[in-house]
């Protein structure tokens, strides 16, 4: 088969996200940085199958908590999948924003937050006002401006309030921590 048969590569990429699964971190990484190596290679930068290899990777950072490493693969995957769909595409509200999540982590407040809104806005143009995704996006959004606008007093508050409330409030959206089998 070789190196870059689809088949390698799903198995290369199965056997990562069972290793994800066990919590076996320091297996899966190298798993992982293979898989999106050879579909670079072999599909292109701007492929789809890249920006889910690249999701899967910071996923892998996420539950170690290594946002800074995290962040740069959400960014490049949402920038192929912005290319590959359209800058409006509804595929785009999810992707937006877990990247906002995990930019706020880092206490990047405006990006975060320009995301959430540019995220609803994708959802409100192509879903309805009463759909699920919508409502959800709502409000986290306004749960997290309330958080942005209360920051200061909540922080002399009780600087661990701040945890609870950014855990608390942000994320209804899937958890890093269960991977699922990926066809390429």
């Amino acid at each position: 088969m070789g190196a870059g048969h689809p088949e390698t590569v799903r198995l290369l990429h199965n056997l990562a996200l069972l290793y994800l699964n066990q919590g076996k971190f320091n297996q899966a990484e190298p798993l992982l940085a293979q898989v999106l190596s050879i579909v670079e290679t072999h599909l292109g930068a701007d492929h789809l199958a890249t920006a889910s290899a690249m999701s899967y990777l910071a996923l892998l950072y996420i539950d170690q908590h290594k946002y800074e490493e995290a962040v740069p693969f959400f960014q490049q995957a949402v920038a192929i999948r912005e290319k590959c769909f359209g800058a409006e595409h509804h595929d785009l509200a999810l992707p937006l924003c877990v990247l906002a999540y995990y930019l706020s982590n880092q206490g990047k407040h405006e990006q975060a937050r320009a995301l959430f809104q540019r995220a609803l806005s994708i959802e409100e143009q192509h879903l309805a006002a009463t759909h699920s995704n919508t409502k959800t996006t709502i409000t986290i959004l306004r749960t997290y401006e309330d958080f942005l606008d209360n920051i200061e007093s909540i922080w002399e508050y009780k600087e661990s309030t701040v945890l609870d409330i950014a855990g608390d409030a942000m994320f209804y959206y899937p958890s890093a921590s269960k991977y699922q089998i990926a066809i390429f």
